[in-house]
């Protein structure tokens, strides 16, 4: 199978990262702060392309990290993935950066349980339950959602990796689950080179939006019910 031409925008925390994939493989490249690159970001995409033997002409499909994570970074990987999508005629791959940062995870520990959480600011957080398997399969536990770290548990008693900032943001979050928690992972960060792993999977297997679909994944204002 030809390997796709493909940009993957990832930006749900204060990093934002750029994967190109072309037949001559893939490249990464980061920045931090996210938003001082964004007016360059077109230029950069061009850049990564070259460096693999490939075009924006020749783009197959792009792909971006819908959140949760930072409202700012995800509209910016939004909106870039849609001009890319709406000027090629492409579709979209939506992936939740929750997802993203578990294969990641899984790719750097190995398989395993991940409770992953992101401080959404206003004493809330963004939560979610990945397994990851040793095929790389991933599945969810819990579902991403705003919640209240004040008084929300995740479901079942399985133990599991506490991953991202919000662990860290919210003590009593951590303390409730202490016994379930095998080791804190609060640094990490989704990575643009884990989306287009991902992206690729879901493009072949038709899991993908056109380009008016390609959406941030706004979770709303009320916090998720306690399960």
């Amino acid at each position: 199978m030809k390997p796709p031409c493909a940009i993957a925008l990832e930006a749900s925390t204060d990093r934002l990262g750029i994967a190109a994939r072309a037949p001559a493989g893939v490249v990464c490249w980061e920045t931090e702060p996210a938003r001082d690159e964004s007016p360059r970001i077109f230029q950069h995409c061009e850049r990564l392309l070259a460096q693999v033997g490939g075009s924006i002409a020749a783009l197959d499909f792009v792909a971006f990290g819908c959140g949760p994570g930072s409202f700012t970074g995800v509209r910016i990987a939004a909106a870039a993935a849609q001009a890319l999508a709406f000027a090629r005629g492409i579709p979209v791959c939506r992936i939740s950066s929750f997802r993203v940062l578990a294969s990641g995870v899984a790719r750097r520990f190995g398989p395993g349980c991940f409770g992953i959480s992101f401080d959404a600011r206003r004493q809330r957080a963004y939560l979610g339950l990945y397994q990851v398997d040793a095929s790389g399969s991933i599945s969810i536990g819990s579902a991403d959602a705003l919640i209240d770290p004040s008084s929300f548990e995740l479901p079942g008693d399985a133990p599991f990796v506490a991953v991202g900032e919000g662990w860290q943001a919210y003590p009593q979050l951590l303390a409730r689950h202490r016994a379930r928690v095998l080791s804190i992972e609060a640094s990490l960060k989704p990575s643009a080179r884990d989306l287009i792993g991902l992206a690729e999977s879901d493009f072949f297997a038709g899991r993908t939006v056109a380009a008016a679909q390609a959406l941030p994944e706004y979770l709303g204002q009320r916090p998720a019910e306690q399960l």
